[in-house]
């Protein structure tokens, strides 16, 4: 399944904003109930990741243009993990074939159903996500989503 993620990933992104190998791996180890996974068939189609996050990681992500999804590894899921205050999104892709169905926007709704869970848990109190194409821009407004940072 991390191959299918890392293939998904290098359909829907450029170069310089797919994570590696290593980066999905160590995402996935460290935070694995936080992956949603849309098939077809037995063919994975698309997914969202997202974990907690606490308020620093959170301003370095709204704050600095430098600190990118990228930047983000296994360590700084579980750390963060111990003290959240947002959901970050981290990523949302689905296989060119599929896109314009809705499958983004289902990803996110299904992670409405589950942020109880994570407010009770962490004390997470809202929801953050990037976009770095007018594709996810517009699934984020669709789906709810009122502020934007555009990286240039």
């Amino acid at each position: 399944m991390l191959f299918d993620i890392y293939n998904i990933d290098e359909a829907v992104y450029p170069p310089e904003e797919r994570s590696t190998m290593k980066q999905i791996m160590d995402r996935f180890i460290s935070s694995k109930n936080d992956y949603l996974l849309a098939y077809c068939g037995n063919k994975l189609i698309g997914y969202m990741s997202y974990f907690p996050i606490n308020n620093r990681c959170r301003d370095k992500l709204i704050n600095n243009d430098d600190f990118m999804d990228g930047c983000i590894d296994g360590t700084h899921i579980l750390e963060n993990k111990l003290q959240g205050s947002s959901v970050y999104i981290i990523s949302v892709a689905v296989l060119p074939e599929y896109q314009g169905l809705g499958l983004g926007m289902t990803l996110i709704k299904e992670l409405d159903k589950r942020f109880d869970y994570l407010n009770n848990a962490y004390g997470c109190k809202d929801v953050i996500a990037t976009a770095i194409n007018e594709k996810g821009i517009r699934v984020l407004e669709d789906s709810g989503f009122k502020k934007f940072k555009v990286r240039t």
